[in-house]
């Protein structure tokens, strides 16, 4: 966007299934809910690691039995996006969903998970995505947001089941609300 020229795939770097390890700092017993019940379980809150480069010009994600098509979602320095992972049988009707949640800059998942998953970090790496389970995203925006402390917020996306999902977030930039409010004459 700042250059006149014609950007082609191969000027940007692919970051398809990049992770990022970690050492981790702190984490916290967290309720999560799932398809086998709720039940607390351990989530990073905090972690050290390296950021990737900055590419020069962006980055993209290959996807594979996935489509995104519903509004990416900018918010802390963080891209979110949900996928629609489409069913292997044609036959089938349903699909499910994974939350992509990466650093804007580079494309790659912060070193401080930027999702309270137990999905988030693996083998301590953070992982790019995160399964949501049964039911595809919506077209349009499927995120809502609620203010938070300035580090962590609470994002909610609605799936084709009707189902509401609460993720729990973190910012890799702080935010302030601001109220802004003007009078035409």
């Amino acid at each position: 966007w700042q250059s006149a020229s014609t950007v082609y795939l191969s000027d940007l770097l692919n970051r398809t299934g990049w992770t990022t390890p970690i050492q981790i700092i702190e984490t916290t017993q967290m309720c999560v809910c799932d398809k086998t019940g709720c039940s607390n379980r351990e989530i990073v809150t905090d972690a050290s690691g390296s950021l990737a480069d900055e590419p020069s010009t962006g980055w993209y994600i290959r996807l594979s039995g996935e489509a995104i098509y519903s509004q990416p979602f900018v918010f802390g320095g963080t891209v979110n996006t949900l996928s629609a992972v489409l069913p292997q049988d044609i036959c089938s009707m349903e699909g499910s969903s994974k939350l992509y949640s990466l650093y804007y800059k580079t494309g790659t998942p912060y070193p401080r998970p930027t999702v309270l998953s137990p999905e988030a970090v693996v083998n301590n790496k953070v992982q790019q995505s995160i399964n949501l389970g049964i039911g595809i995203p919506p077209l349009g925006m499927p995120f809502q947001v609620v203010a938070g402390t300035g580090k962590e917020y609470q994002a909610y996306a609605q799936i084709s089941t009707g189902g509401i999902l609460k993720l729990q977030q973190q910012v890799t930039q702080p935010y302030e609300g601001r109220f802004l409010l003007w009078i035409e004459k």
